[in-house]
């Protein structure tokens, strides 16, 4: 199973769609809109981040790495709030993670 997250990052580089295995341990937490944490680059850096879709094939062609740990099980993002952020952040000249900030509690 894949995840395709949003990373909360306000780099405008993390500004896209990443894909991430997910575990056996957690296919059955992992929906669309939780917060996951995953590592990043090669140093491994863990950064929060939001499930925007699942999906049974991975676009990425190499190896995807796996999701590091469930931050919470509650959905906190829909598709309609992330389609929003998206047409916003790239109107304003912002990421998404900017604008999920203002929409998104902690």
């Amino acid at each position: 199973m894949i995840a395709k997250v949003v990373i909360d990052s306000t780099l405008p580089q993390l500004d896209r769609i990443f894909e991430y295995q997910v575990p056996e341990n957690m296919q059955h937490q992992i929906t669309e809109g939780i917060r996951v944490k995953v590592a990043v680059g090669h140093t491994k850096k863990l950064y929060e981040a939001y499930v925007v879709a699942m999906s049974d094939e991975a676009q990425f062609q190499g190896t995807l790495a796996e999701i590091q740990s469930v931050v919470s099980t509650v959905p906190v993002l829909t598709k309609e709030i992330f389609e929003l952020a998206s047409r916003l952040a790239k109107r304003q000249a912002a990421t998404v993670a900017e604008i999920l900030k203002s929409a998104i509690p902690n």
